[in-house]
């Protein structure tokens, strides 16, 4: 089978999204780690080791689509997201199982009110997490002055949540856009209380079936990255320094802390 059939169609460029700057990461919620020493091959024929292939897939995908959160700017970020989404969702290995989108009302300022309202909505076991990981992509202040022009008013944040259950390893594209408020002369962000805050989660699960009937072609053709390579690929440069992990699964997420556990 040719490389075309199995990976995914390039779609036609959408219009940007019309939000003005996107603040982006990327976290493994997860405790189970790949085999280090599984060959590409093996990467994607044992359902074991699928992390390492779904991280190392969404690389390609973000690749292909020019979409490098850890080098453009927020507002160059914002343009990329609708087509990286769609062609995650388009390659032949990863399938949509459930979706959400509606608009929430935060009714406080503050970061805790926004986390509360997202936590809510999703309902789900890792909608905490989540909400964490969204709210923990703003930083206390924008780094610079370019920054604090660009992400004052109408900001996506999103983060890509990937997890692993025995049976099925899960992608979740979790965006909240809203409105932010930056002091232009402290850079200090706030969230203003609203009601228009409007949250979308994709729920997406690899399909091992493709993956290891396709092990080699995919093999030949996608390099397989490390989590904390997929970590501090998406995680974009106005972003807060670090993602809020969970202790339980922080040493996955930097290695670098816990010894080089790379796959």
């Amino acid at each position: 089978m040719r490389l075309s059939q199995v990976l995914l169609v390039l779609a036609p460029a959408t219009a940007a999204l019309a939000q003005q700057a996107a603040l982006f990461g990327g976290v493994y919620l997860g405790v189970e780690l790949p085999d280090p020493k599984a060959t590409p091959i093996e990467v994607f024929k044992n359902p074991k080791n699928h992390v390492a292939a779904v991280v190392s897939i969404l690389k390609d995908v973000a690749d292909r689509r020019k979409f490098a959160p850890s080098k453009l700017a927020a507002t160059e970020l914002v343009k990329h997201i609708a087509n990286f989404e769609w062609s995650v969702e388009a390659f032949l290995g990863i399938e949509r199982v459930d979706s959400i989108e509606e608009y929430l009302s935060v009714d406080e300022a503050g970061t805790e009110a926004l986390e509360d309202a997202i936590d809510e909505a999703i309902d789900s076991s890792d909608s905490l997490h989540i909400a964490l990981q969204l709210s923990g992509l703003l930083p206390k202040r924008a780094k610079s002055e370019q920054d604090a022009r660009d992400l004052n008013g109408r900001v996506v944040l999103e983060v890509i949540v990937i997890d692993k259950t025995p049976k099925v390893t899960t992608i979740k594209l979790a965006r909240v856009t809203l409105d932010l408020q930056v002091d232009q002369d402290s850079r200090a962000i706030t969230i203003p209380a609203q009601h228009h805050v409007l949250l979308s989660v994709i729920s997406l699960r690899a399909r091992s079936e493709v993956l290891q009937r396709h092990a080699e072609t995919l093999a030949d053709n996608i390099k397989i990255i490390s989590l904390d390579q997929f970590v501090e690929f998406f995680h974009s440069q106005a972003a807060a320094k670090s993602i809020a992990v969970a202790d339980e699964w922080a040493q996955w997420i930097r290695p670098e802390e816990h010894g080089q556990l790379r796959f």
